[in-house]
């Protein structure tokens, strides 16, 4: 039978193992796509992340899906949500309404460069810096945040890579995956041309 510390150690471990998959397989990937549209493109890029602390109220949907879609307003729903989180909800929504509509969750019109609502948080674009690069974290305070697990990707995307690049130990995929993104780069930057001739033509 384990003891209470043991159980405590596994779970800790588990949630551990947990937090470095999902850095590994979807943050850090995420953000070095961010990095790159931001540095390589004129688009509009928003970045925003959902704590773990935020509560998981559905086993089938991740927290923000819930939110942007309103469960939490929902009739049958409701009542499992906190006043806070159904404000959230509300707030989270307009911004992806305004987003759909402007290509800035901040505006709701593409004409506007003034918010129209005063209880909306500013959403600042992700800017590449030393500093770190901006986000919004979808928690009740709705804080703008910089360098979203920044160590933690540095550690994947750099160490990891070095190390095993170093030891013989890299895949082909590892090895790989960095030498994409000068092709992904080159391929943008060459087709945009032969596009704009077909257009004219």
């Amino acid at each position: 039978m384990e003891s209470q510390k043991d159980q405590l150690t596994h779970k800790l471990t588990e949630v551990n193992k947990n937090e470095a998959n999902g850095d590994y397989f979807i943050i850090c990937p995420v953000v070095k796509m961010a990095a790159h549209w931001a540095n390589s493109t004129q688009a509009n890029i928003f970045m925003y992340h959902v704590p773990g602390s935020l509560s998981q109220h559905s086993a089938s949907l991740p927290s923000d899906v819930q939110f942007i879609f309103g469960l939490p307003l929902h009739p049958e729903s409701e009542q499992l949500f906190t006043a806070q989180e159904r404000s959230l909800s509300l707030t989270i929504i307009q911004y992806i309404a305004n987003f759909v509509k402007s290509g800035n969750p901040n505006y709701p019109f593409a004409f506007s460069r003034r918010s129209t609502s005063e209880t909306l948080p500013p959403w600042p674009s992700f800017l590449e810096s030393t500093s770190g690069s901006n986000y919004k974290e979808f928690a009740s305070a709705l804080k703008n945040k910089k360098g979203l697990k920044t160590a933690e990707c540095s550690f994947w995307n750099d160490y990891v890579q070095t190390f095993l690049a170093s030891t013989g130990n890299a895949t082909e995929d590892e090895l790989s995956r960095d030498q994409h993104e000068p092709r992904l780069q080159q391929s943008v930057t060459q087709t945009q041309p032969e596009q704009a001739n077909k257009v004219y033509n």
